[in-house]
């Protein structure tokens, strides 16, 4: 497992413990908003970051709805 995958599997196992969601569900939302996608080319920035400060930023991606990966605010 590369270590752009494993981030992803750590990002989505921190969403799941603080919402109490099941993996299902965790990957069912993060399907609707394009969170792997979002969290895949901000790797760079984001995995340096700590938890809070991730969840934050997931938490902010999935209320202003979702990733647009062509959109004008892509890093």
């Amino acid at each position: 497992m590369d270590e752009k995958m494993r981030f992803s599997v750590y990002c989505t196992e921190l969403f799941r413990t603080k919402h109490a969601l099941s993996g299902q569900q965790v990957m069912n939302l993060f399907k609707v908003y394009g969170v792997l996608e979002y969290v895949d080319s901000c790797y760079g920035a984001l995995h340096v970051m700590g938890a809070d400060y991730i969840l934050d930023d997931l938490e902010s991606l999935i209320a202003d709805g979702g990733y647009v990966p062509d959109g004008p605010d892509r890093l």
